[in-house]
């Protein structure tokens, strides 16, 4: 193939701008898990912040490369929130999950170790994930509880509390 010099020059600027700013986006990811670490915030949400900004970053980073070799960016920008719209329509109940993990992690109405009961089980808190909760129980069973369905549901946390009333 044969590229004029101008298109030849525009795509070696793309390259670089995509290198550059991939290296950006790694530097800044880096700083924002330091900064992180710093506060209160569970560690999953630290996980879940620091992806949620690097895919936004790189986003932007391809639709300004585009933009500046002519391709007309409100073009894909509109396929991809159709395209989007489909998927959460699609995952309406996985998102419920991860918007039910967001609200345990956040509001802490348990945490690892505690003993529970909500939806007729009961068992100690193992693990607490964006998409489910899982819990031991006495006779060694492991239980998965979707969050979405946790999240909205009657929880009694038996261990919050080290005084009991009668």
């Amino acid at each position: 193939m044969i590229f004029d010099y101008l298109t030849a020059e525009r795509w070696a600027i793309a390259a670089v701008l995509i290198l550059v700013g991939l290296f950006a986006i790694k530097i800044l990811c880096v700083i924002i898990k330091k900064t992180l670490g710093k506060t209160a915030l569970d560690p999953l949400l630290h996980r879940f912040i620091v992806k949620g900004f690097a895919i936004s970053c790189g986003i932007v980073l391809v639709g300004t490369v585009l933009s500046l070799n002519g391709v007309p960016v409100t073009t894909i920008v509109t396929m991809l929130g159709v395209a989007g719209a489909a998927v959460a329509l699609a995952l309406k109940d996985s998102l419920g999950n991860v918007a039910g993990g967001l609200i345990i992690i956040i509001s802490k109405p348990f945490n690892k170790g505690d003993m529970i009961e909500t939806n007729g089980v009961v068992g100690q808190v193992d693990q607490i994930d964006l998409i489910f909760t899982t819990l031991l129980t006495t006779d060694n069973k492991v239980i998965y509880i979707p969050n979405g369905k946790l999240s909205t549901s009657v929880i009694v946390n038996s261990s919050s509390d080290s005084e009991r009333n009668i």
